[in-house]
């Protein structure tokens, strides 16, 4: 009789998990964020940058071309923890129709963002949520060292120290492959990071609210800067 109790337990506690399973599906409420528990003490995790990002003061040191933006102009800013470089921070304040975004942690390591969608897409990528990217998202380290207190000039240095002596990183995403899920990225030039890795692909997979808060607390820092 005990047996068939339990037995009976067991079945409507499996029944259970299988509807809530089911419930949870039908509701479409998105996969939980990922927390980033293996490095939680690493600044150059994405999710750790957009934090601080977002809830940080940002101070606007400068707009001027910069090595590596290709003749686009960057909005440079400090913040409590980091450098912000926004690329295509064009003269009349509007919104490019490529992202591109670096944040340099104090502590060193150069992390990039990138996003351009299909010429179909007429809407700003600041407003737009991750499920709607449908071209290019692209995430990427290098490592570089402690960047020291700088100015416009030593921000610019910096960068083209980085570009000439880079020599490995890793990176998720590719060109017309932001909605493949199955995407690995790697690491390349010698240099391995699998904690980066593994934080990085669940950050580009789904970033979660902060990250289009994010965009749009820096598109509005950026309009009201110059």
């Amino acid at each position: 009789m005990k047996y068939l109790i339990l037995t009976f337990v067991l079945t409507l506690s499996s029944a259970h998990a299988q509807l809530q399973k089911g419930l949870e599906a039908l509701s479409g409420d998105p996969s939980p964020v990922a927390t980033c528990e293996d490095c939680a003490d690493d600044p150059s995790c994405p999710q750790n940058l957009v934090r601080d990002v977002l809830n940080g003061p940002l101070t606007f040191m400068g707009r001027d071309l910069l090595p590596g933006s290709d003749q686009n102009r960057s909005c440079v800013f400090r913040g409590a923890t980091a450098y912000v470089i926004y690329t295509n921070c064009m003269g009349s304040k509007r919104e490019a129709a490529a992202t591109d975004i670096k944040v340099i942690p104090f502590s060193g390591g150069m992390i990039s963002f990138y996003i351009e969608n299909s010429s179909q897409q007429n809407t700003p990528i600041s407003t737009m949520q991750r499920s709607q990217y449908d071209s290019t998202w692209r995430v990427a380290f290098q490592p570089t060292p402690a960047t020291g207190t700088l100015n416009m000039d030593g921000v610019k240095s910096y960068l083209q120290s980085a570009s000439t002596r880079q020599s490995g990183g890793c990176y998720v995403g590719a060109s017309m492959g932001a909605q493949d899920m199955a995407h690995r990225g790697a690491c390349y030039g010698g240099y391995q990071n699998e904690t980066w890795m593994s934080s990085a692909r669940d950050f580009w997979q789904n970033p979660g609210a902060e990250w289009p808060q994010t965009l749009q607390r820096l598109r509005t820092t950026v309009t009201r800067s110059y």
